[in-house]
């Protein structure tokens, strides 16, 4: 490489230092041909440029020691290393008055190839932990520095698949926090670390996968775990074996999950058949689920709210006790296929689904009516999306006159492919929905109006009503007999864009 080719590379290498969203640079090329000159010319202008203020140069060879590596940026950084540990796992502090203030530092590695990329990973996790400690001025707001400092070891020796479960059941198992004895517990100062770590720019969230599929868990293991708190299976094991068989099982069954039920606060779970439900399966201190019935689910490691139900059941679900308990808690609710279900809310929860949040229901041919009968409660209050998808015979929404409170939270309704459906809300909803931001109608070839009352008695004390005043997004598609936006079962009222 000429004089002029590498300073106008240590420029352009310079100014990337300077930048604060860049934390690595990477330098390849064939050897001999000036890399390390190269990255000691960048390291010696950036310190004339007070871009950095220290320096820490290792070589990474065909077989790294990634012990010697660390020990020799700790030597040149002036930390300590605990030797009592293995290489991935020694907490590195500093000496002295050193601790006390930010530290810019430049590393720089020589000699790295691609086929060391797991070492390059490694090393750099290490970096990312080390430069933690001089990070006083993002730390000084957190409570506790040494219990952040292990916290972020934990999650650097993580790697990339970092995940507030994972990191609950290390924390709390090997005592990270002290004084705290319970689960629930350790899982709020897992969120809030993992939280300040987020606001202070040191972590960020990534993505994370599950883990391979089980395929046997030996009967009788499950049940052995009474004072079990949080059980998170999810779609990793899936193979339960149905109770009353003649021969003997050779699997865990759902019916040992009975034995947890005392002391269980946390189930995550995917049975994907649903005629092995026990039909006694009670859990009376569930705090948090997120339990999936049927095969039509595909599992997410995400996490809308604290409470997701998601249901597809081929037998009567009037037997099914245990479910209806988790109903009244449900912030999620997903239905499909619900045998002997006419009424969602009449025959789900009279109580009027106080905490749901979210209402998704598709591909049903039994639901004629989600409320069909007056109730003496504020109907669907906290809900904020509903969406209805391929509903052949939902012939209304609601039959009978509600609170003015229902419904009044919505910001997100989704409706299609509901062919008996001829309007969305009766007249007198519609102008409660003083929220509404997005309002999709798909698919409908009786559809009339979208808003619709019995008579025009009821139309006349609306005539003035405006709608909708914060929505921003509306698609109305593929309505072909739709003659406005308001109307009467014999006749349509108002034109859309005089009703918005």
């Amino acid at each position: 490489m000429d004089f002029e080719s590498r300073m106008l590379a240590v420029k352009g290498i310079v100014e990337a230092v300077g930048e604060a969203n860049i934390n690595v640079i990477g330098i390849w090329g064939m050897p001999c041909v000036g890399k390390t000159t190269l990255v000691r010319e960048v390291a010696r202008e950036a310190k004339e440029q007070k871009l950095i203020d220290e320096v820490a140069l290792a070589d990474v060879t065909q077989s790294p020691e990634v012990g010697r590596i660390q020990g020799e940026i700790a030597d040149m950084l002036d930390l300590k290393l605990d030797k009592r540990l293995c290489a991935e796992e020694r907490f590195v502090y500093g000496r002295g008055s050193q601790q006390k203030k930010r530290r810019r530092i430049l590393f720089l590695m020589f000699y790295l190839k691609r086929k060391n990329g797991v070492y390059l990973r490694r090393l750099l996790w290490v970096i990312q932990l080390m430069t933690l400690i001089f990070d006083a001025r993002q730390l000084r707001s957190l409570k506790s520095v040494q219990e952040v400092q292990y916290f972020f070891l934990h999650c650097a020796l993580m790697g990339y698949g970092i995940d507030n479960l994972d990191l609950l059941k290390y924390c709390y198992g090997l005592g990270l926090f002290r004084g705290i004895k319970s689960l629930d517990a350790a899982r709020n100062r897992v969120y809030s670390l993992a939280g300040n770590l987020k606001d202070s720019g040191l972590l960020k969230d990534c993505p994370h996968t599950c883990c391979s599929k089980l395929e046997v868990i030996p009967p009788n293991v499950l049940s052995s775990l009474v004072e079990l708190e949080d059980l998170y299976i999810g779609s990793s094991f899936v193979e339960w074996e149905a109770e009353g068989l003649n021969n003997e099982r050779t699997n865990a069954s759902l019916s040992e999950l009975k034995q947890l039920s005392q002391k269980l606060t946390t189930l995550e779970i995917h049975i994907q058949e649903a005629s092995i439900l026990p039909k006694d399966l009670l859990f009376l201190k569930l705090e948090r689920f997120k339990v999936f019935v049927g095969d039509v689910w595909e599992w997410s490691d995400k996490h809308e709210t604290a409470r997701t139900l998601k249901l597809k059941l081929n037998t009567s679900f009037h037997l099914e006790v245990g479910i209806k308990m988790l109903l009244q808690r449900t912030e999620a609710l997903y239905l499909d296929e619900l045998k002997g279900v006419k009424s969602v809310l009449d025959e789900l929860d009279k109580e009027g689904f106080q905490q749901l949040k979210h209402l998704h229901i598709q591909n049903n041919a039994e639901i004629k009516h989600i409320i069909s009968s007056r109730i003496s409660v504020t109907a669907f209050p906290a809900l904020g999306t509903f969406v209805l998808k391929n509903m052949i015979n939902l012939e209304e929404i609601c039959l009978v006159q509600l609170s003015l409170r229902s419904f009044r939270n919505l910001r997100v309704v989704k409706v299609g492919k509901c062919q008996k459906l001829k309007s969305v809300f009766s007249s007198s909803i519609a102008m409660g929905l003083c929220l509404l931001e997005e309002l999709e109608v798909r698919e409908y070839s009786i559809m009339g109006a979208i808003a619709m009352e019995k008579d025009q008695d009821g139309m006349e004390d609306h005539e003035d009503m405006k709608l909708f005043p914060p929505l921003k997004r509306l698609v109305l598609e593929h309505l072909p007999m739709l003659m406005g936006f308001v109307g009467t079962q014999n006749e349509v009222t108002a034109d859309p864009k005089d009703m918005l």
